[in-house]
């Protein structure tokens, strides 16, 4: 295959895919182990010699491979991971720009004014309970249908009414008017998008049953998986699940959510730091939160009245010109008896921005978006290996925050470590002493360009991913100079 070593984590992570054959086995584990050494979106970027390079090839257009036999091995390797009694899961969509992949295999995403095509994901990842990334546990990739030819602006009922004008005006903003929006909302959940939400929490279930795990997995899902189907399902299976409302529901009681929240008292109060955005400035917002247990209605299903509990996170205080007033409204399964138990559902979804990060880093680091693959099972594939890679370089950057003193021998291979502490005695002089993951982490970002001050904060995935693949090159160089008998260790 090659003089670089396998790391333990790279064959640990394939070990339970099912494809039949020990050597696929094997291969998966030396591509993932090169991808995590050398960033890059296309196969050729990735593998330079020609011997890699079609073994990569043969490997993707495998009728033996496909991404669920790949995703749900890895995911049983996270899912071994957990060691506590609950863990979190998030999930979020996302949307993958494909301009090099053939649009007959792909979709249209994005903006409808402004077209592309490409696929769409449905990510789930698992948190420990102290925040720290574990790994992708299910990921759902799918080509949306193609568009049908648009119609008229109105539909068939304003025009018997002519109420042409206001529908028109109605459809500018809300791309459909009030009466194609309610026969979407009438569709049955099978041939909506926002199924996919369901599919990805039940094969989540699935896996953490065919373990046997103890953990409870707690979903933390932002306002895309606001239906009722999803909030009933979740009550039924009494699982605990967290989500963002996407507005103001009516309650049983004949009122909306908010205004029954506003008569509730104030359980505590918070400050939280909101760090500078792109048209945002950092400050330090006060917060109020409130919390009750409510029985919500739906008018399609007037008989199922779930209860849920409800937390209100607001903003109070003077807010900075331009910025949004943080307003959380929460729906949540979990307990809601103490004080400390609403703290653990707001914590759990400020974690939910750790998703939001990782298809940054599967974008900006994996370069998902630049593969020029041909056939969509082979597409999907090398999208889910970029996607583990993502996974476990941000896994890398999570657990030297949270878990300094963690094993490195754990991540890197001895090979790894054995090059970085060359680096590192060329230049300090003497030979350091990398015993924990912070340290190593560390290092491997001052190797990408990482400072060290203070005011840029801790090393990033990008940073560790430059140093990640000058580390790669060294590793190479030395195992070169120890095979010609010219370097002696």
């Amino acid at each position: 295959m090659s003089s670089l070593s396998v790391p333990s984590w790279a064959s640990s992570e394939v070990a339970a895919c099912k494809f039949g054959d020990a050597r696929l086995l094997s291969r998966s584990a030396f591509l993932l182990s090169v991808m995590a050494r050398r960033f890059g979106g296309t196969v050729t970027r990735v593998f330079r010699t020609v011997a890699s390079r079609e073994g990569a090839y043969r490997f993707l257009e495998n009728e033996s491979v496909d991404q669920e036999s790949l995703l749900a091995g890895a995911a049983l390797f996270v899912l071994g991971l957990v060691r506590t009694s609950f863990f979190f899961v998030v999930l979020d969509f996302c949307f993958l720009r494909l301009p090099g992949a053939p649009n007959r295999e792909l979709g249209q995403v994005g903006h409808t004014r402004c077209p592309a095509f490409g696929l769409v994901a449905m990510s789930a990842l698992a948190l420990s309970p102290s925040g720290s990334t574990l790994g992708l546990v299910d990921q759902q990739l799918f080509a949306r249908p193609k568009p049908r030819p648009r119609g008229p602006s109105h539909c068939s009922h304003c025009r018997k009414r002519k109420r042409k004008r206001k529908c028109k005006q109605a459809s500018k903003s809300r791309k459909r008017c009030a009466h194609q929006q309610e026969k979407v909302k009438a569709l049955p959940l099978a041939q909506k998008e926002t199924r996919y939400w369901m599919l990805s929490l039940m094969a989540v279930l699935t896996r953490c049953q065919a373990l046997s795990l103890r953990s409870r997995p707690w979903f933390q899902c932002d306002r895309g998986a606001d239906f009722f189907e999803l909030l009933t399902y979740a009550v039924a299976q009494k699982l605990w699940l967290t989500v963002r409302a996407n507005s103001d529901r009516r309650l049983s009681q004949g009122q909306t959510v908010r205004r029954f929240l506003k008569s509730q008292p104030v359980l505590y109060c918070r400050t939280l730091l909101i760090p500078a955005g792109p048209n945002r400035k950092a400050r330090e917002a006060q917060l109020v939160v409130r919390a009750t247990r409510v029985q919500v209605t739906h008018q399609r299903w007037p008989k199922e009245k779930p209860e849920l509990g409800v937390v209100w996170v607001r903003e109070v205080g003077p807010v900075p010109r331009g910025s949004k007033r943080l307003d959380w409204l929460l729906w949540t399964t979990h307990p809601l008896r103490r004080k400390g138990e609403v703290k653990e559902v707001v914590r759990g979804y400020e974690y939910r921005w750790a998703i939001e990060e990782f298809h940054k880093t599967w974008k900006s680091v994996g370069q998902v978006e630049r593969t020029q693959l041909k056939s969509q099972r082979a597409l999907k594939v090398w999208a889910t290996l970029l996607a583990m890679v993502a996974a476990r370089a941000q896994r890398l950057v999570k657990r030297a925050r949270s878990e300094p003193e963690t094993d490195p021998n754990s991540e890197l291979s001895e090979d790894e470590l054995t090059a970085l502490r060359l680096v590192l005695e060329r230049k300090g002089g003497k030979t350091p002493k990398l015993q924990t993951l912070a340290l190593v982490v560390d290092a491997i970002a001052r190797l990408g360009g990482y400072t060290g001050k203070s005011s840029g904060g801790p090393p990033g995935t990008i940073t560790v991913a430059r140093g990640l693949e000058d580390l790669a090159l060294i590793v190479a160089t030395i195992s070169v100079l120890r095979a010609s008998g010219r370097l002696q260790m």
